[in-house]
C-alpha cells in the first residue's frame, strides 16, 4: 500500500496533468469529496487511503469520460471565440473541469447567450439596424446565418468550423 504522500502526489498527478475532475475521481473510487479532501491534507483514514490505492492501481478508470470531454472541448471554443472576438473572460477551464457535468451544461448555455447577444450587439453597431437572431440557433450558426446575410462576422477568425483556408501542403487526394 502507498504511503498518504504519495496517495496525495498521484491524485494531484491524476487532477492536474491528466485534468480529471474531482467529480470523475470521487465517482470511480467511490469515496466521498470531503474525504478526498482529507486524504489531500493527509488527515484521511485508513479505510479512504485503501479505496484511493485500490483505485490509483485502476489505471483504465484514469480515462475521460468522452461526454464530458466534447462538452469540455465545446466550452473551450466559446471560450477562445469570447476571449479572440470579444475581448471577453470567462472562468479558467481548470476551473471549469473540477464542476459537476450539470454545472458545465449550464455554464455552456449562459456562454452561447452571451456570444450571441455580444454578436448581435456588435453587428447593430457596425450596421446600424437592428438584428434579430433565431434563438433555436446556436451561437456558430448565427454567425453563419449573419454572414450568409452579408454582415462582416469575422469569416477568417482563426475557427475551424467551416472556414476553409489554403492547406500548407497544397490539394492532394492522398493526404
Amino acid at each position: 500500500m502507498r504511503s498518504p504522500g504519495e496517495i496525495k502526489t498521484e491524485l494531484l498527478k491524476l487532477r492536474d496533468l491528466k485534468h480529471l475532475p474531482y467529480s470523475q475521481i470521487e465517482e470511480d473510487s467511490r469515496c466521498s469529496k470531503p474525504q478526498i479532501v482529507s486524504a489531500l491534507k493527509l488527515e484521511a483514514t485508513e479505510d479512504v487511503l485503501r479505496r484511493l490505492d485500490a483505485y490509483l492501481d485502476a489505471k483504465h478508470l484514469h480515462l475521460p469520460k468522452r461526454s464530458n470531454s466534447e462538452l469540455l472541448y465545446r466550452i473551450e471554443q466559446m471560450d477562445r471565440e469570447l476571449y479572440r472576438e470579444f475581448g471577453a473572460k470567462t472562468k479558467h477551464i481548470l476551473t471549469v473541469q473540477g464542476m459537476s457535468v450539470e454545472q458545465q451544461k449550464r455554464l455552456a448555455g449562459a456562454m452561447d447567450y452571451r456570444l450571441k447577444c455580444l454578436l448581435r450587439e456588435r453587428t447593430e453597431r457596425d450596421t446600424g439596424t437592428k438584428v434579430s437572431l433565431p434563438d433555436g440557433l446556436n451561437y456558430w450558426k448565427c454567425k453563419d446565418y449573419l454572414r450568409r446575410r452579408g454582415a462582416a462576422v469575422g469569416s477568417a477568425d482563426g475557427n475551424a468550423r467551416g472556414v476553409l483556408r489554403a492547406r500548407p501542403m497544397g490539394k492532394s487526394r492522398f493526404l
